[in-house]
């Protein structure tokens, strides 16, 4: 095994077991929905919309990632994906900033296409949605099994105020979009 690929290997488990622990201490938009929110920031949960797929918290939150490859179902800007009820949901995205005018973005794939790899795309709105071009192009590669995690750290967008985020493979054969989060920014210390 070449050293790049150890390094490749580490750093996948690394990012899955962080996905790991913060999807164990993070609200879903679907436990949001249901009004369940675990954690000691649950204070800072509102619900803009009568759908909930904009969901206000402080610190990092996680979203279902909702596969649209067949199927095109609205989505916005604003709201992000809005999936029909059932939707297969084959991952997930973890989005923290940084306080620093960055956001950090994990995403995690389990049984999602085998043997593909995955752009990044991080929509901010206002500002920078829709895009043109993915934020972190062949960011990762899944295995066999459809599993998989990519990491991107973006810049801030002035006045951005909801965050979405799409894994789309290579040739669009599978494109996975979340529901909008919106973020309490974090603010750097003087």
């Amino acid at each position: 095994m070449t050293d790049d690929t150890r390094h490749r290997r580490l750093r996948l488990a690394g990012a899955l077991a962080l996905a790991g622990i913060l999807a164990a201490s993070v609200a879903t938009p679907t436990m949001a929905a249901a009004g369940t929110h675990p954690g000691p920031n649950s204070h800072a949960v509102t619900h803009p919309d009568p759908n909930h797929h904009a969901v206000t918290h402080h610190g990092a939150r996680k979203a279902l990632l909702y596969d649209v490859t067949t199927s095109s179902p609205g989505y916005t800007c604003a709201a992000g994906a809005q999936p029909a009820p059932g939707a297969a949901h084959p991952g997930f995205v973890i989005l923290n900033t940084t306080g620093r005018g960055y956001l950090e973005v994990t995403v995690v794939l389990r049984g999602a296409q085998p043997n593909a790899t995955y752009s990044i795309w991080v929509n901010q709105y206002p500002g920078a949605c829709p895009l043109t071009s993915a934020t972190k192009p062949n960011a990762f590669t899944t295995n066999a099994r459809g599993n998989g995690a990519g990491h991107a750290r973006v810049e801030l967008v002035t006045g951005a105020t909801a965050f979405r985020v799409s894994a789309v493979s290579t040739g669009n054969v599978s494109i996975l979009r979340s529901p909008a989060v919106t973020l309490v920014l974090k603010r750097a210390k003087a």
